[in-house]
């Protein structure tokens, strides 16, 4: 269900969000720009589908043709920095796929952390956040789409320690995670 008190910068990005969550479900997408909105058709002739933007979105995507994406880019296979310096995994696939449709380019911030990234996002430095685990702090300053993949979380442990069932297994353990992911 989209969300209705969207405004300013939040709502131009959610409207590029939910367009690749559109592309995503639609495996032959075709677009086209006219004076007053940008149609996105997909499916055979008898299943067509058509999302319009606004004169004033369609003007937004005009005058954005470069999209800046901010992450940290270690979080393989979703998203990650490949051995030759490219964007790379899933995420990545996603956003070429964007790209592609609706021509608009999408450019990558790399060598920042994560803390670093969330900061810069918030900052308006950036416009997109590829892969994010929505959390109600988040929710204060981005707006999210629906995800567009779906993992458990897991605990790893090595073979010779105890089996973890709950969190509850790990009171008085050490824990290592990444600073500022959740």
């Amino acid at each position: 269900m989209f969300q209705t008190r969207i405004s300013g910068r939040r709502k131009y990005i959610f409207v590029l969000q939910a367009c690749l969550m559109l592309l995503l479900s639609w495996p032959c997408v075709g677009y086209c720009i006219e004076d007053d909105k940008v149609s996105i058709q997909s499916g055979t002739s008898k299943e067509r589908a058509l999302l319009s933007f606004t004169a004033k979105e369609n003007a937004w995507l005009r005058k954005h043709q470069t999209i800046n994406i901010i992450d940290d880019f270690a979080w393989p296979p979703y998203i990650y920095q490949d051995d030759s310096g490219k964007l790379a995994g899933i995420a990545a696939g996603y956003i070429d796929l964007f790209t592609s449709k609706l021509g608009i380019k999408f450019k990558a911030q790399f060598g920042r952390n994560w803390e670093q990234a969330i900061e810069e996002f918030k900052a308006g430095k950036s416009d997109v956040l590829p892969a994010l685990v929505r959390t109600p702090e988040r929710e204060a300053f981005i707006s999210f789409t629906n995800p567009y993949i779906s993992f458990p979380v897991v605990v790893a442990t090595r073979n010779d320690s105890p089996f973890i069932d709950s969190l509850e297994d790990l009171t008085g353990k050490r824990v290592g995670v990444v600073k500022g992911y959740l």
